[in-house]
């Protein structure tokens, strides 16, 4: 995932952690949903993108979309 300051010409990129893909069906939605959280929790946009893609990663290990959705607490831990 790719994070782009408009008007600063910054970019930041976070590549996936390794997964063990069963079913991608909610990765999208779980990665805008946490990136959006972790943001309004006051994490700076570099952090919340890191954190998102790793929610992302996770959603992608189980199967249907919200059955699949990590918590918080399994994202922070799997993030490090």
């Amino acid at each position: 995932a790719m994070l782009v300051r408009a008007g600063e010409g910054a970019s930041h990129s976070v590549g996936a952690p390794k997964t063990n893909v069963v079913d991608t069906t909610d990765a999208g939605d779980t990665l805008v949903g946490a990136f959006a959280a972790f943001l309004t929790m006051g994490k700076s946009p570099e952090e919340a993108l890191r954190l998102a893609v790793t929610a992302a990663s996770l959603a992608c290990e189980g199967y249907g979309a919200q059955t699949a959705m990590p918590t918080q607490e399994k994202v922070l831990a799997a993030a490090g």
